[in-house]
């Protein structure tokens, strides 16, 4: 950059932020097991927030596990209200549900990376962000997007819930 701005002649003034940006975000990891009680396990933090009466944000990477999860939770939960937001949806019916996002306060909103860059869900009422990735996932920039969707969170705090392979990309290299 440096050699560019000396080039067109231009000197630039760096200016740090004093904080991050995302500096009162509190960040956790949460591992589990797979196996034939993976989705169980994968699921118990979630199902901790709901049973303790929080509202929660639910970015899932792929479709398949919104659908798993979703079912589990109706199961487990049938008095609580979900959303989810989903690539399988005409462009009409995202609409309509973002719209019912920014209106209504669900128990769990869920969503996937379909939804459009840009759209953020600027409401108040939601407790925190659980964010659903498997152990061949979306990259970093489309998991910190999805996250960061509802920006207003009472407690300030990410979980990443993760397949434990998801630690180490070098032994299970995801999609190639």
């Amino acid at each position: 950059v440096k050699r560019f701005a000396d080039v067109c002649g231009i000197t630039p003034h760096w200016r740090m932020n004093k904080a991050s940006p995302l500096g009162h975000i509190i960040y956790e990891f949460a591992h589990f097991e797979g196996g034939i009680n993976g989705q169980e396990m994968k699921s118990r933090r979630l199902f901790d927030e709901l049973v303790k009466g929080k509202k929660v944000v639910v970015p899932c990477a792929e479709m398949k596990d919104l659908d798993v999860v979703l079912k589990l939770l109706k199961e487990r939960f049938p008095e609580k209200k979900f959303l989810a937001i989903h690539g399988k949806m005409s462009e009409k019916s995202k609409y309509e549900a973002v719209e019912m996002a920014q209106t209504h306060i669900y128990d769990a909103i869920f969503f996937t990376a379909s939804m459009d860059c840009g759209v953020s869900i600027d409401i108040l009422g939601y407790d925190l962000v659980i964010c659903r990735l498997n152990s061949r996932s979306i990259d970093a920039d489309v998991t910190m997007q999805m996250c960061q969707r509802v920006r207003n969170l009472k407690e300030n705090k990410i979980v990443f819930v993760c397949d434990s392979r998801v630690k180490d990309w070098d032994v299970y290299p995801g999609y190639n």
